[in-house]
């Protein structure tokens, strides 16, 4: 059993449903997991779903798209002790870069990214690619996986 912590949106949107899925799929193989919940301000506490491991981080006016303090991070990290940290449509490199300072392996679930991006893979242990264009574009990555998504 491994403690798996994600890195995602917790509100109404696509992405809090893609991690609800990963986490329900987790969680009936036995792992453990918990929610590190990225929020823009005006969002805090509409917290999608209700998580035993939910924390909501504060935010932060950097000039990066959904950051948010390293003292939070590092506290979930602390509290939590997740042995991987899947990053849902992680834009802003820094956190991913935290966390393997710390040793904790990374994986990146791929959505978004652009050509400028795409090179910033290489901080991740491996990546999750919901689509064969996603994959073929990343299959630089020695641990690049196809995951087909599914839709209802």
């Amino acid at each position: 059993m491994a403690s798996i912590g994600i890195v995602t949106e917790w509100f109404e949107r696509g992405s809090a449903y893609v991690s609800q899925a990963l986490i329900d799929s987790l969680e009936s193989a036995g792992h453990k997991t918990a929610i590190f919940a990225r929020s823009e301000h005006r969002t805090r506490g509409a917290a999608l779903w209700p998580h035993e491991n939910l924390v909501e981080a504060q935010s932060c006016y950097l000039p990066y798209p959904k950051s948010f303090r390293r003292s939070d991070f590092d506290r979930w990290i602390d509290d939590f002790r997740p042995d991987v940290i899947l990053f849902n449509e992680q834009v802003w490199v820094c956190p991913v870069l935290w966390a393997k300072s710390r040793g904790i392996r990374t994986i990146a679930y791929v959505d978004y990214y652009t050509s400028k991006s795409i090179s910033d893979m290489r901080y991740y242990d491996a990546l999750l690619c919901n689509t064969e264009r996603h994959a073929q574009v990343m299959s630089w990555h020695p641990h690049c996986w196809y995951v087909p998504w599914g839709t209802d």
